[in-house]
């Protein structure tokens, strides 16, 4: 990347845990015959917590060790918590998962219980009609704050953007080339893997910054 061609570039410092999504026996949030997958949404704050666990806020997880194992006993716990708080609810058998955006922010709940205050903010819109959105995410990563993006999981797999918005990822990167098509952002899709996915910032729908 040339800095000839971008406005702006910016990049969270610090490392995640490469959490995933984990068929199990959750007492919290919804379930079918007793299981269901943790849920993009709960996966998606545990990334963001444990991250700020290690840098700055040691107590929001119990126990004092690195958690970076998603099987590990605490961050189950932690996500059967998360799972409760955001209402995550469970579709199919052994299938998917989900939560609604409007219960993202009750995620904040969490940090309370922890002795913190943690301040969350979702921003609706799309990225073509700016809505606050991509000024948002910049805002939230200049800071040094990762925050939870929803994007259209088909384009971190590769594919096409259908246009719908169905997964939850961390977002820990942006490059900001004057509001082109060439704008993007990468995140942590939580798919078990620590590794950064960068897509088209056409691929921000809607934002939750999390301030600690």
């Amino acid at each position: 990347i040339s800095k000839a061609e971008d406005k702006g570039a910016w990049q969270i410092g610090g490392s995640f845990s490469p959490y995933g999504q984990e068929n199990y026996f959750w007492t919290r949030g919804g379930t079918i015959n007793g299981m269901c997958v943790a849920g993009c949404g709960p996966v998606a704050w545990a990334l963001v917590l444990d991250y700020w666990d290690r840098y700055g806020y040691s107590n929001l997880l119990p126990n004092g060790d690195a958690h970076y194992d998603y099987r590990d006993s605490t961050v189950r716990w932690m996500i059967n918590q998360l799972r409760g708080l955001l209402k995550t609810s469970c579709r199919s058998d052994g299938g998917a998962a989900g939560t609604y955006t409007d219960n993202m922010d009750r995620g904040r709940y969490f940090t309370q219980a922890r002795g913190y205050n943690f301040k969350s903010t979702t921003f609706y819109g799309d990225y073509v009609g700016r809505n606050n959105l991509w000024q948002n995410l910049m805002m939230s990563i200049n800071n040094g704050w990762p925050a939870i993006v929803v994007v259209d999981a088909t384009e971190f797999k590769g594919g096409r953007n259908t246009g719908k918005p169905n997964h939850f990822v961390v977002a820990d990167r942006y490059d900001d080339r004057y509001g082109t098509q060439g704008d993007y952002f990468c995140a942590k899709a939580g798919w078990g893997s620590s590794r950064s996915q960068c897509v088209s910032a056409y691929n921000l729908y809607e934002l939750i910054v999390i301030q600690p």
